[in-house]
């Protein structure tokens, strides 16, 4: 059996699943570079434990919340959790998270048995500034098979982009609801909890890398989740 790699930055989590290797390097593969203008959502985690901590991407969805990836934050409670948003080389401090949800259903452990529950909300401790160049994505209630998408995410630090096509995975259940894409452009680490979008919006958060797949939730299938922790009534498409 070979290792699947959730794909947080410095503290990568290994399970043994599949025979398939999720391969862990340092930004969006295949990227065309970051147009902040279109990803206004999108954020970088800074996540602080007892040492050097790590790194993973969110996406903005209302002042006071962000999604992301549970098991960014399947290790234990950490110290502090800062909110980036980095445009070029300059960093901009949104806020920090006050308390965070990881889905009920999601158990790192499994591997990918329970990737479409790889799901995380986090509060922020103030609402966050919002401005033309700040904003919340919508979130789709549409599944998005077959269609073209963005996929987007801070690995190594800066915010990277490249065009996918969405697909259903190969190696899963056909009734798991999982999103994957190809290798044309893919997620590595640091990527994960960012941002699969489409016309629709935001449909997939980034989980993980199964051979030459990346791997999303599906946002569609967990609208109603997501409403009820967050208690609002979110933007949708």
């Amino acid at each position: 059996m070979s290792p699947l790699v959730y794909l947080c930055l410095f503290v990568c989590i290994t399970l043994i699943h599949s025979t398939k290797t999720a391969e862990i390097q340092n930004a969006v593969g295949n990227a065309t570079g970051f147009r902040p203008h279109v990803h206004k959502y999108l954020v970088l985690l800074r996540i602080y434990d007892d040492g050097a901590g790590f790194l993973c991407s969110g996406s903005i969805i209302d002042k006071e919340w962000i999604i992301s990836a549970a098991h960014c934050f399947a290790k234990h409670q950490y110290r502090k959790i800062k909110i980036i948003r980095k445009i070029d080389s300059n960093e901009h401090v949104l806020g920090f998270v006050s308390k965070y949800a990881n889905h009920p259903k999601f158990d790192i452990t499994k591997g990918s048995k329970t990737a479409k529950y790889d799901l995380a909300l986090l509060k922020t401790r103030k609402p966050i500034q919002l401005s033309e160049f700040i904003k919340p994505i919508a979130l789709a209630r549409l599944g998005a098979f077959g269609q073209k998408g963005i996929i987007a995410g801070y690995a190594s630090k800066t915010p990277l982009e490249g065009a996918v096509v969405v697909n259903r995975c190969k190696w899963a259940p056909s009734d798991d609801g999982l999103l994957c894409s190809p290798y044309w452009a893919y997620a590595q680490n640091g990527d994960s909890g960012g941002a699969l979008t489409t016309s629709n919006g935001l449909v997939g958060v980034i989980s993980l890398r199964v051979g030459s797949e990346t791997v999303y939730v599906n946002i569609s299938l967990h609208f109603d989740y997501i409403q009820k922790v967050t208690g609002k009534k979110l933007h949708k498409k």
